[in-house]
């Protein structure tokens, strides 16, 4: 088997992060981590002491609040050059409350049949969001902290948009002459192809979206529709375009994605994805309960793994 490469993003429940180390530690895996620098209570020496297979690397730590460009033009950035060199068949994004729902053998042998796909998915773009990256935007971190500062950060938000759409500056129309920005989930698995591709666009990627929002939901989607790899994305069992993961949105609170609980176990197994989110070890176990026995005893893994090691289902 060909091996693949894993970015895993994690900012807290650490116990949820050491389960999934758990189901991807395969030797055909590599795992890249990145722990925001803004956790101070991140357990280091755990953390490594739980893949045994895999190649595990840590990598540099940034600081940064959610929707910072950061995340893309340090953090994603940084996984390329580290893994780009070494050919990985895919490369993969996961969330620490992501969780594989399939065995390691039955996730190699799904992306070698369906070699050269890219797994993106995209989503409707409004005015709103394509403000997100055509314009500078002011005090971003005020949004993640939500409340009062989130208010704030709206009121002040718009003369600041206002007066850029004033000068004529748009930095959609200046880095992408067509006017072509897309969305999509910030999770997404891409073949080596397009890996290199964006990794020799990283300069552009970096000036296109380092005074942007949110950017690790349209980076991958904008600088795919303008590559040959447009004509490669996969579709699923209902011929629609996915990333093969399964996620639930809630429509009330604002698009962001439901945990996941026991009650929605048929949907995840009958879904046909490889990955699913969100999870919480403090929400619900039984879940993950049952996405371990299918994944791991599965193949064996179980009796390597102490209870006590299986932070989340034990």
């Amino acid at each position: 088997m060909e091996k693949h490469a894993f970015l895993i993003l994690a900012h807290k429940d650490w116990n949820d992060l050491i389960d999934l180390l758990h189901l991807l530690d395969f030797p055909d895996n590599d795992i890249y981590l990145h722990v925001n620098k803004k956790s101070i209570d991140f357990p280091e020496k755990e953390i490594f002491s739980v893949c045994k297979k895999a190649g595990f690397y840590l990598m540099p730590r940034l600081g940064f609040y959610s929707g910072s460009p950061i995340i893309v033009t340090g953090v994603h950035m940084c996984f390329f050059s580290m893994a780009c060199p070494k050919h990985y068949a895919f490369y993969h994004i996961l969330s620490g409350q992501c969780l594989p729902i399939v065995s390691n053998s039955d996730l190699h042998i799904f992306f070698e049949k369906n070699k050269g796909k890219e797994f993106v998915d995209f989503m409707p773009i409004s005015d709103y969001i394509y403000s997100r990256y055509a314009y500078k935007q002011l005090l971003s971190s005020w949004w993640a902290k939500g409340g009062l500062w989130k208010y704030l950060y709206e009121v002040l938000r718009l003369p600041y948009i206002y007066s850029q759409k004033m000068f004529r500056i748009d930095r959609i129309k200046k880095y992408f002459p067509d006017g072509c920005v897309k969305k999509g989930g910030a999770f997404w698995s891409i073949d080596d192809d397009f890996a290199q591709f964006l990794s020799s666009k990283k300069e552009e990627i970096i000036e296109a979206y380092r005074y942007s929002f949110i950017p690790d939901e349209s980076y991958i989607q904008t600088f795919l529709c303008s590559s040959p790899f447009i004509n490669n994305l996969y579709e699923d069992k209902n011929g629609n375009i996915s990333s093969a993961r399964f996620i639930l949105w809630s429509e009330k609170q604002h698009g962001h994605p439901l945990i996941l609980t026991k009650e929605n176990e048929k949907q995840i197994f009958a879904s046909g994805c490889i990955f699913a989110r969100k999870f919480s070890s403090l929400v619900d176990n039984n879940i993950r309960k049952e996405i371990f026995d299918n994944c791991l005893k599965n193949e064996g893994f179980y009796k390597n793994i102490p209870d006590s090691k299986l932070m989340g289902v034990h």
